[in-house]
């Protein structure tokens, strides 16, 4: 066969999860819960590698060798493809680079998993979650929405992301109280068929995110 699995996490370095202020509120009953070795674990590396342009770049570039090796004589029309592609993405990361300086010291609060740990590592941004991206847990504890809830007033966040296919009701209860809003950030990790019918992907969606953590960091 001239098949070829490949993980993405081959053509990045990768990072392991890391437990925000108020994840650590709720560490001790998620690992209660956890009985399979195979969802997350302490410690176990992020997956989630493609929600940083920056590695996104490499990951594109990694994919088009790898196709170009199974189908050398069509090599040039992928590259050629590849080389738009990684421009358009490298376009993403200069505007996330400029969204960035205006933080001001603002977090990026989730009522929700948190799968962007290569997003806010690469570009600096500062973060507090519910839980960690591959977590089985999706329900925050009393605890955990008041930690966040403070993180909100204490850094100024009025925007509370919740990500794709998930309950927003965590992110509103927190919007709620601080007088706020609950906001989506895709992770670009499942899309329905209503999105892809709608020609939605990993450009439009990552431009997306960028315009929306824009809008939380100036709120």
């Amino acid at each position: 066969s001239n098949a070829r699995w490949c993980a993405l996490t081959e053509f990045t370095p990768t990072l392991k999860e890391v437990l925000s202020e108020s994840m650590e509120h709720n560490h001790e009953h998620e690992h209660a819960q956890e009985h399979d070795e195979s969802h997350h674990t302490e410690n176990a590396f992020d997956e989630h590698v493609w929600t940083s342009p920056k590695r996104a770049v490499d990951i594109v570039k990694s994919l088009t060798d790898i196709i170009c090796g199974l189908d050398e004589s069509n090599s040039q029309f992928y590259k050629l493809n590849c080389e738009t592609y990684v421009s358009n993405i490298k376009l993403l990361d200069e505007e996330l680079k400029s969204v960035v300086n205006l933080a001001l010291g603002k977090k990026l609060v989730f009522g929700d998993r948190f799968p962007f740990r290569y997003l806010c590592a690469d570009y600096g941004l500062e973060f507090d979650a519910a839980f960690p991206g591959c977590s089985s847990v999706s329900d925050p504890s009393v605890k955990q929405i008041t930690s966040l809830t403070q993180t909100a007033i204490e850094s100024g966040a009025k925007t509370i992301f919740y990500m794709e296919n998930s309950k927003p009701i965590f992110a509103e209860s927190i919007a709620k109280k601080v007088g706020g809003k609950a906001m989506l950030l895709h992770s670009c990790h499942t899309l329905t068929r209503n999105d892809i019918d709608a020609g939605l992907n990993y450009l439009s969606l990552t431009k997306q995110n960028i315009e929306r953590i824009k809008e939380a960091l100036n709120g």
